[in-house]
């Protein structure tokens, strides 16, 4: 019936490329500040990345408080340098997250994206 992406940019969110008669269940067709996450988890960047990391986990979770029946995700993020970074796996770091993403399961891949449905 619904659908949501952690998937930081807007491919599985806009409506002209995911044809469904589900409805777009997240906040944002993209995860804006995981991009700047897995920069810094990746490159070894200096400065102060708790901001990012908190809106991060807060759009993330924000996402997933809506009970979306399909999450579309993925777990090798190319960063900027080129390294890759798995979004689920961090954002699992956080105990709040883990007790939501809990009720969902990998059902299939399309692409190089995940698809999960809530159980």
């Amino acid at each position: 019936d619904s659908f949501a992406s952690l998937v930081p940019h807007p491919y599985p969110g806009f409506p002209a490329t995911f044809y469904a008669k589900s409805r777009f269940q997240g906040i944002a067709i993209m995860q804006l500040f995981i991009p700047a996450v897995a920069y810094y988890e990746t490159s070894g960047a200096t400065g102060d990345s708790a901001t990012v990391k908190r809106l991060a986990l807060d759009q993330a979770k924000r996402e997933l408080a809506g009970k979306p029946e399909l999450v579309f995700a993925w777990t090798d993020y190319e960063s900027i340098n080129g390294k890759t970074f798995d979004i689920i796996a961090w954002l699992n770091h956080d105990e709040g997250f883990r007790a939501m993403w809990k009720d969902y399961v990998h059902t299939r891949t399309i692409g190089g994206y995940l698809v999960f449905r809530r159980k």
